[in-house]
């Protein structure tokens, strides 16, 4: 997605699907880019992200996951202005 996608249309803060799979045994699997500042702009500080990264895993093993929804991953991106949560 991220190769498809045009950076320097791309509005922060913001939430959207980056894109959607299906397992082989037919779960749907969501791709979402949580984007806190715009690519070629800005980016978050390595501590700003690292302290994020904590507090979503905790946040979200603790009070998201359920019977329907299962957060499986939560990892900065490279560029360093967001976040992928699958």
């Amino acid at each position: 997605d991220s190769f498809t996608v045009d950076h320097t249309r791309m509005n922060a803060p913001a939430v959207r699907v980056a894109k959607t799979m299906q397992t082989p045994k037919g779960d749907t699997i969501t791709v979402f880019d949580l984007r806190f500042t715009a690519p070629n702009k800005d980016i978050l500080s390595e501590k700003g992200i690292h302290t994020l990264e904590h507090l979503y895993a905790g946040f979200m093993r603790n009070h998201l996951n359920g019977d329907s929804v299962e957060i499986i991953d939560i990892s900065p991106m490279g560029c360093r202005t967001g976040f992928n949560l699958d």
